[in-house]
């Protein structure tokens, strides 16, 4: 019997405390809404530029709209154009030539990824990475004699 009533002592304070919990987050903060005049991207994201200049992305979820602010990137950076050339060699790729087939090897958090691939169908990193080899070969060779 007395367990039975602690049972229930302790079902009704944790149903009070929840209520509480969810009634501060409900009070807690505005809810977002998107502007009315923010440009559509898709179905559930716009975009929207504030008296400020800064450039809001809203995006409708299951849990009701995100606000998110969009950051370009720096001019001149890596990644900021899909089409500009790479400045340097990716870091870490090991290449080793075998006739007409070039194998890398680069280390990961997983493990050490292997892979392999033609001469003729090299992308622009598998070139610098190999270029970068032979250059490290040769300045080895040169610095043994």
């Amino acid at each position: 019997m007395l367990r039975t009533v602690i049972a229930i002592l302790m079902l009704v304070g944790g149903c009070a405390a929840a209520e509480d919990a969810a009634q501060s987050v409900k009070n807690s903060g505005e809810r977002t809404e998107i502007p009315p005049n923010a440009v559509k991207i898709d179905a559930n994201t716009s975009r929207y530029t504030d008296a400020q200049g800064r450039t809001w992305i809203y995006r409708r979820t299951p849990f009701g709209v995100r606000r998110y602010e969009e950051k370009l990137p720096a001019s001149g950076a890596k990644g900021a154009a899909p089409n500009t050339p790479l400045d340097e060699a990716p870091v870490g790729i090991r290449a080793r030539e075998e006739g007409d087939v070039i194998y890398f090897e680069r280390p990961t958090p997983f493990g050490t990824r292997r892979w392999s691939r033609k001469k003729s169908e090299l992308s622009k990193e598998e070139k610098a990475a190999w270029e970068q080899s032979q250059n490290a070969a040769s300045s080895a060779k040169s610095g043994k004699e």
